[in-house]
This record gives structure tokens, sequence and C-alpha cells, in this order.
């Protein structure tokens, strides 16, 4: 069971969101707010982040870099879950130093395919060091 946390400012996609993890035999930890979440990541530092790009008070590509700019958070896997589309966004999004992309609609299975991915390449690591 591994502990993620998701910053989305919407509501219905974020209780989606933690339904699906929770049913994969995960720790759900919600946030709406951009500011707190990524405060609150830094303090308790999940397995795995899924953050949306668009949100207000602050992006998610600024999200990924004020976490990857903190010693020791190199490491976390960030997913991006958004309704962008355009390889601008991706690209910003890896620049900004997101691990992997999702665009929205998902299903549960490809989402929990994915965080099996990401949760295992990061065990991976962490053996080899």
């Amino acid at each position: 069971m591994a502990r993620i946390f998701v910053i989305d400012d919407d509501p219905e996609l974020l209780m989606m969101v933690g339904m699906i993890l929770r049913r994969a035999g995960h720790e759900a930890v919600l946030a709406n707010d951009s500011v707190e979440g990524s405060d609150r990541v830094l303090v308790e530092k999940p397995d795995l982040l899924i953050l949306d790009l668009m949100m207000p008070h602050m992006s998610g590509f600024d999200v990924c870099r004020k976490i990857r700019a903190v010693e020791g958070m190199d490491k976390l896997p960030i997913m991006i879950l958004t309704a962008r589309i355009q390889e601008a966004d991706r690209e910003a999004a890896f620049a900004s130093g997101a691990t992997d992309y999702m665009t929205k609609p998902i299903t549960s299975r490809q989402l929990t395919a994915r965080i099996d991915k990401l949760l295992t390449v990061e065990n991976d690591l962490l053996m080899t060091e």
C-alpha cells in the first residue's frame, strides 16, 4: 500500500481519484488547494503525487518546480493528470520535474496501471542505491 497525494482543484475529480486509489489498496490524501497541498507534500513526503496543471494560486508546473527544489524530493514520482493535451504542455511538465503525464479522461484501470508502474520503478531505483 502506498500513500498517494492528489492535488486538483476539481472536487469531483478528487473524489473519483481518491476512490480509485482506495479500491486499489492505497491511502489517498486529497488536497484541492495547490499551495496548501504542495506544502503538505514537502512535510509528509508521500510515495507518489498526482497533480493537475491548471489550478488557481499555483499551477502544476509551479508545484513541480517547488517540490523538486527541495533536497531529497528528487525521487518522488510526480504524475501529471490534466485535460491539457498539447505537446508543449507535456514538455513543460517534464521540464518542471514531472515523472509521468496522463490526459483526462481516464479509466480506473489506466490510472492504477500507471501508478503501479511508477511505484515499481521507484522501488527498483531505491533498491539499486
